[in-house]
């Protein structure tokens, strides 16, 4: 199973090797991979507040089990006003 992984700003640190602010790259995964173990496997610390979004919709279920050609998107969160 193959899943598309889009990681923006300062999140791309995380990734195996420098990439353009926006990164998009295919993973192959196991069946029951869930969105926290994209996180895990990432070493992206909970602390951070990550909230991936799975195909357009935010997941804030770190339980959720990953689908062949689910396209997630990870961001840093912003605040501000």
């Amino acid at each position: 199973m193959w899943i598309q992984l889009i990681i923006y700003g300062r999140l791309k640190q995380y990734l195996s090797a420098p990439r353009d602010l926006m990164e998009k790259e295919k993973w192959e995964i196991t069946e029951g991979t869930t969105t926290g173990d994209i996180l895990k496997a990432l070493n992206i610390a909970d602390d951070l507040g990550i909230v991936p979004v799975v195909n357009g919709s935010h997941c804030f279920d770190k339980e959720r089990v990953l689908k062949d050609g689910d396209i997630i998107l990870l961001y840093p969160m912003v605040s501000g006003g």
